[in-house]
């Protein structure tokens, strides 16, 4: 990319900068686009990167502001005369690239205040809201120009400030040649801009290297989706524009889809919006608009309930969890009265236990089914699964609390040899001496399933779940629970604590809805059988 860019380019950008702050300045000719002969583009794209200690805001360590720092921008082409500016950006940025860190860190500082004016950008760093022992600040400012610059002058100023900090931070300017950016350089440029939602200088850094839109970084994320799971709309919708649907659904080697990353996030409307957007892609529908060629126009009809049913089984095959949830929440939800909401669920949970969809039973639970709830023909999710031979279900049901009546699940169980099901159906209920253990017995016998023989006869329940009481206080002292959460946009969280206190925050401790990649769980001997309910199966 940098020797195409280098051919092409027929004069060198002179910089003009203070060399202890300028880390980096790159300018892109978007007249090297690869669809410049189609569309003729004219112009520029110009990245500065600076790096300054946010100690330089206080006074000796003591949380007393000294000043905002000012930076001059002035661009000029091969007659030294101004260049308009079409869009500029300022905003902060990790060296690691990890937008979701970049943005939490965000409450610390203010938004920069950017101006304009004729050929020049005025920028203005202010102070961290709180003070702090953090290290460099790194700052990023985008320049998305009419014409391909000649001359850059930058320079910068304090109000306030000493002639100590000036000569530090803003004297000895020297003159160098501005560089292209190669492709690892562009595809962060896509990821940061699509992150923070700068359509324009999103399009034009698009432009230079289309296939960037699916590139993978280091924590499995593409810039489709960090727009989508950070809720920038006009960037998702063009993302989809060029990438298509089936791009929108295909996770990465190590990171989630697009759609699942919009639901991880916390833009419920973008989501909705997302799935309409794709189903006008896949299903186009007259629209009183004028469209460019592919374009998806931003008001799109709602979506069906059928729309929403088959983008639940497509979440299914791709075991996107988090989205099925999502889904799931807006059918309840449509359903009217709360008694409503609570037939559809047992009706769905029914239907979803006998089809062995074990990602949507997960997610019913998280919304409000009840693991004992019957549908129209009296059927249990239990039996339901049971029936159809769909033992992961079963078995996770039966760990959140499904009550085998009868012991029909147990008779089913041993007759067809699922050995782990049986193993769980006695773990959670005593079998007791008498015709119906016999029976069992007789049939694990006909069947030479010794196996099952040896599970009725040793296999001792507690005739329901473990709870709290059944912990031992003396012995939970001994012991201690380690817990640790993964996800691909944070370093891991570990978490070490007893017994008890790992059931006072299971509500918490055991939710895997919330976006983790997974978590893992190091739990001492002691009694931790009432902990299986909580774990999903498969």
């Amino acid at each position: 990319m940098a020797e195409a860019n280098s051919s092409v380019n027929k004069r060198a950008v002179q910089v003009l900068a203070p060399p202890s702050l300028t880390s980096c300045v790159d300018v892109v000719n978007r007249a090297t686009a690869p669809y410049h002969n189609e569309r003729p583009i004219r112009g520029a794209v110009i990245s500065f990167d600076f790096k300054y200690p946010s100690s330089i805001f206080y006074v000796q360590k003591e949380p007393v502001l000294k000043f905002d720092l000012n930076f001059m921008i002035e661009i000029e082409d091969e007659y030294h005369m101004p260049i308009e500016i079409q869009a500029v950006e300022a905003n902060y940025f990790n060296l690691d690239n990890n937008i979701a860190e970049l943005l939490n860190d965000s409450e610390h500082f203010p938004e920069p205040t950017v101006s304009p004016i004729n050929g020049k950008v005025e920028i203005q760093m202010h102070p961290p809201k709180t003070y702090g022992n953090w290290s460099d600040n790194n700052v990023r400012f985008v320049v998305l120009a009419n014409s391909y610059p000649s001359n850059i002058r930058i320079t910068v100023s304090t109000m306030n400030g000493t002639h100590q900090l000036q000569r530090a931070f803003i004297g000895a300017s020297r003159p160098y040649t501005a560089s292209s950016p190669d492709e690892d350089k562009l595809r962060k440029l896509l990821c940061w801009t699509a992150g923070l939602g700068y359509i324009e200088l999103f399009k034009a850094y698009l432009d230079q290297l289309p296939a960037g839109l699916e590139s993978e970084d280091a924590f499995g994320m593409t810039p489709f989706s960090w727009a989508a799971q950070n809720g920038r709309d006009e960037v998702v919708r063009l993302a989809l524009q060029q990438a298509g649907s089936i791009c929108s659904r295909r996770r990465t080697a190590r990171g989630p889809a697009p759609l699942e990353a919009a639901a991880r996030g916390k833009h419920n409307n973008l989501f909705m919006k997302f799935l309409k957007w794709i189903k006008y892609l896949e299903s186009p529908i007259a629209i009183n608009t004028i469209l460019e060629p592919d374009e998806i126009p931003k008001d799109v009809p709602d979506l069906t309930n059928d729309d929403i049913e088959r983008e639940i089984q497509s979440a299914i095959r791709n075991e996107q969890t988090v989205t099925i949830q999502k889904l799931v929440e807006v059918l309840r939800d449509r359903q009217g009265r709360r008694d409503e909401q609570k037939r559809w669920l047992a009706k769905r949970m029914v239907e979803a236990a006998e089809d062995g969809e074990l990602f949507l039973v997960q997610a019913l639970r998280s919304c409000g089914a009840d693991v004992n709830c019957i549908d129209d023909s009296q059927v249990t999710p239990l039996m339901g699964a049971m029936n159809k031979g769909k033992t992961k279900v079963a078995e996770y049901l039966i760990f959140q609390g499904a009550t085998d009546t009868h012991n029909r699940a147990l008779h089913i169980a041993v007759i067809n040899k699922q050995h782990s099901t049986i193993r769980a159906l006695l773990q959670v209920k005593t079998l007791k001496e008498g015709a119906t253990k016999n029976e069992l017995l007789r049939i694990a016998d006909d069947n030479k399933d010794s196996t099952t023989l040896m599970l009725l006869k040793l296999e001792k329940g507690t005739e329901k779940l473990a709870t709290l009481t059944d912990l031992d206080e003396e012995v939970d002292k001994l012991f201690e629970a380690t817990v640790v959460t993964f996800s691909e946009n944070q370093s891991p969280e570990f978490k070490e604590l007893s017994v008890q206190n790992l059931w006072e925050q299971s509500q918490d401790i055991f939710d895997f809805t919330d976006g983790p990649n997974f978590k893992w769980f190091h739990l001492p001997a002691n009694n931790m059988k009432w902990a299986e309910p909580y774990f999903p199966v498969g």
